[in-house]
């Protein structure tokens, strides 16, 4: 017997917009060493190694030299496991060394490019919006005078001028701006970097550093851990060397935004454990990346990368859907929208069991309230037909980790052979479906349930 089962989890007279939940961009700042330079094919293997390990959405470069840097660094790097994963902005050709911006475009919509010019080089904007999100952010990506004496910080200080009397006027308050990249500050008070994060009769333009640390950051183990120059004690391929003592590479953030996006906790000088003080980021142990990575922050470039991650709200319509219960028993589900009320006998008021979850060697454990992204196992006493009225999700990441996981679906079917794996290679077996018994799957259909095998952490992309 067939039942028809209406569950609304929150009704609409009409459909208005609203917002849930949301998703995260990982966003990194690089400068990458004057790149190509004469030597790419000896650099790419170190740059993949960090690259790859860090897993930035986004990717905000310095000292880019040329187009055909842009095409070696996407092809060589960026895209040399996974074809066609981050897409990039043609390269604007300034008076110095240039920025570049790198991006997965399952995860961000590029907007617009403009740029601002200094005495010395172009400032980048580049302004991008998160594919779930009605959100705009805008990055600006520097690259500021370096050296130490009083006419060096007075030029930081004329082009952080520039780029504060641009904020301030372009900007309308409460937008969603970081800058980011090569600030060659040595200390909080550089009078540069104080016209950006000081109050001014305008603080539309106003920035801050989220981590306000407050100081002098320049071979002073109070800021060890916070340090991005030079990964390096010895000289070769150009750049700088002295060892980890400067915090030159920086993200800060709008002042009167983007405090509730932050995930303060992950923002980071990628590679330092701050046990690398007027040392080499590669001289072993590091405890904060596999060697391999060590040596590729070494080698790759005299500066290591900053990364931060924000969050970023889903704004939608109510939608409805069909979904099919298919055995009178048990069955592998997972919730295709992102439902009011999430308890599992509210969602399914029929079901004859708790929803219960795969917890690895652990066994299984229930959850009251289902979360999205989750497979489950719940027993039906009929096979039915659930409609559903809630949030979509778009896009959907799927964190797994070494061994099976029990992984949700989303609210439309994907063909397996469709589906995005990052770090590609993880994937140890089929997708297998439960039809009374297990049976390999060639399609991920919404609101089903998946056992799947992987060889490490990674994630699994739903498109």
């Amino acid at each position: 017997m067939k039942t028809h089962i209406i569950l609304f989890f929150f009704l609409f007279i009409f459909c208005v917009a609203f917002v849930y939940g949301g998703d995260t961009l990982r966003i990194a700042t690089y400068n990458v060493l004057n790149y190509p330079g004469s030597d790419p094919a000896t650099r790419n293997p170190y740059f993949r190694a960090v690259v790859h390990s860090m897993q930035p959405d986004v990717l905000v470069v310095q000292e880019m030299q040329s187009q055909v840097g842009v095409d070696g660094l996407s092809n060589n790097v960026l895209n040399y496991y996974t074809a066609g994963l981050y897409t990039s902005v043609p390269f604007n050709d300034g008076p110095d060394s240039d920025n570049a911006l790198f991006y997965k475009s399952s995860k961000v919509t590029f907007i617009s490019a403009n740029y601002i010019n200094t005495a010395l080089r172009r400032i980048a904007e580049y302004v991008v919006k998160p594919t779930w999100s009605n959100e705009v952010l805008r990055i600006y990506s520097l690259h500021l005078k370096a050296g130490s004496t009083n006419d060096d910080e007075s030029k930081r200080r004329a082009e952080c001028t520039i780029l504060r009397n641009y904020l301030n006027t372009q900007l309308p308050p409460g937008t969603n701006f970081i800058i980011v990249g090569d600030f060659n500050t040595y200390a909080s008070s550089d009078s540069g970097l104080q016209v950006l994060l000081s109050s001014a009769t305008d603080n539309d333009g106003r920035a801050k550093d989220p981590l306000n640390l407050v100081g002098t950051w320049n071979n002073n183990s109070s800021f060890k851990n916070y340090h991005t120059q030079s990964p390096r004690v010895r000289s070769f391929g150009g750049g700088t060397n002295g060892g980890m003592d400067d915090r030159f590479d920086l993200i800060l953030t709008s002042y009167s935004s983007l405090n509730d996006n932050i995930v303060l906790s992950s923002y980071k000088a990628y590679g330092n454990d701050g046990n690398h003080l007027n040392d080499s980021i590669n001289h072993l142990p590091n405890f904060a990346v596999p060697d391999s990575v060590a040596n590729g922050l070494h080698y790759a470039a005299d500066h290591i990368p900053v990364v931060c991650n924000f969050t970023f709200p889903e704004t939608t319509q109510a939608i409805t859907i069909t979904m099919d219960i298919r055995n009178s028993g048990w069955n592998l589900i997972s919730l295709p929208l992102v439902p009011y009320n999430s308890v599992s006998w509210e969602v399914f008021p029929y079901t004859q069991s708790y929803a219960y979850y795969y917890a690895g060697t652990s066994g299984y454990a229930r959850d009251i309230s289902m979360r999205s992204k989750v497979g489950y196992w719940m027993k039906f006493g009929v096979d039915t037909t659930v409609e559903f009225t809630g949030k979509q999700r778009g896009i959907d990441t799927v964190f797994v980790s070494n061994g099976w996981n029990l992984i949700g679906a989303t609210d439309h079917d994907v063909a397996v052979e469709g589906l995005i794996i990052e770090p590609s290679g993880i994937i140890d077996s089929p997708f297998f479906d439960f039809k009374g018994s297990y049976v390999i799957a060639d399609t991920i259909r919404k609101g089903g349930g998946y056992f799947v095998r992987v060889n490490g952490s990674g994630r699994i992309i739903l498109e």
